[in-house]
């Protein structure tokens, strides 16, 4: 699980250096491999696991198209969602579209979240997703709006 707040810089690739305590984590659970799209309600990013993230696409799935809110979220989690892949020294690359909503610059918080969901199930085993702010914005104000 993510815990605590990590200032962290990007560079000018928009790479993004997962904290060294994180990075064997995400290789095992997922090969490295993870999916960021933007937050519903803030200027904010929300960076998932692969398999977290195929979750939350089924959810989407199932859910009854016919509803504006479900098409909505569908369109702006699914519609913003881009494929992530840890190099080989523990860093990703924040496509440019993500960084310009969620205001990303050079300086970065990393903010481990607790694995709430829309439902307040926990899952055990499961990670959660990872908000990313910049270091103007106060991470308290981002909600855990996280859909599982």
């Amino acid at each position: 699980m993510f815990r605590g707040a990590n200032a962290i810089n990007l560079d000018a690739k928009g790479r993004l250096a997962v904290p060294a305590r994180y990075r064997d984590r995400l290789l095992e659970s997922c090969g490295g491999q993870l999916v960021a799209t933007i937050a519903l309600e803030e200027r904010c990013l929300w960076i998932y696991p692969l398999h977290e993230w195929e979750v939350v696409e089924e959810q989407l799935r199932k859910a009854p198209n016919m509803n504006p809110a479900v098409k909505r979220l569908q369109r702006l989690l699914i519609g913003n969602a881009n494929d992530l892949e840890l190099d080989s020294n523990g860093r990703f690359v924040i496509p440019p579209l993500l960084r310009e909503h969620a205001g990303l610059d050079k300086k970065v918080m990393l903010v481990g979240q607790i694995n709430n969901s829309s439902s307040g199930v926990k899952k055990p085993g499961r990670l959660p997703p990872v908000p990313i702010w910049t270091n103007r914005r106060n991470p308290a104000n981002c909600r855990n709006n996280c859909i599982r």
